[in-house]
């Protein structure tokens, strides 16, 4: 297995754990590839692990994934850590026994320091993430309206008029172009 293969790897495993990826079908269709480019990257051609699906990857997941790490190996996976090791977690819970002399009150606040902290960072990417899907959501909105205005405006009715064939909208939404085959 190849260094860019086991990064490949380490990001579909993180994504089934944390976001609800299920498959290879989820993962390619979160990133807008096909099943088969994700399948033949996820099992190691080269032609299909490339710097620019790091870079989509990255991409569709603002935020998350470190773009350096995914390219060179240096670094870590992802750009905040997002699990708390349970190893940590234990010893803020339960610090080793200490001895009388110590101040309990400079502890309590260094470990209220670094969940802040730690609090902090996670807040700052999830917000980063938020505001980069409130971008994709009002480029989508704004789309929407010139198609809106394109449909309403004279030049397509010119073109549907113009048109040899009947035009009809469907139950669904959809516009079809009726064409007699008698």
């Amino acid at each position: 297995m190849s260094n860019k293969q086991k990064r490949l790897q380490e990001v579909y495993d993180h994504l089934r754990r944390w976001y609800g990826i299920h498959t290879q079908t989820d993962f390619a269709n979160s990133m807008r590839y096909s099943r088969n480019a994700i399948s033949l990257a996820l099992n190691g051609n080269e032609k299909y692990l490339t710097d620019s699906l790091f870079k989509n990857i990255c991409e569709a997941y603002p935020g998350v994934f470190d773009l350096d790490y995914l390219l060179t190996g240096k670094g870590s996976l992802l750009v905040v850590e997002e699990e708390v090791r349970n190893e940590e977690l234990e010893k803020m819970v339960n610090p080793a026994p200490l001895p009388q002399a110590i101040d309990y009150t400079f502890l309590i606040e260094k470990a209220v320091e670094k969940a802040t902290a730690y609090a902090d960072k996670t807040i700052a990417t999830l917000e980063k993430q938020v505001a980069d899907k409130d971008k994709q959501i009002a480029d989508l909105r704004s789309r929407v309206r010139e198609l809106e205005m394109f449909i309403n405006s004279q030049s397509f009715s010119k073109a549907i008029d113009k048109s040899p064939f009947p035009v009809g909208v469907a139950d669904d939404g959809s516009v079809h172009i009726l064409v007699d085959k008698g």
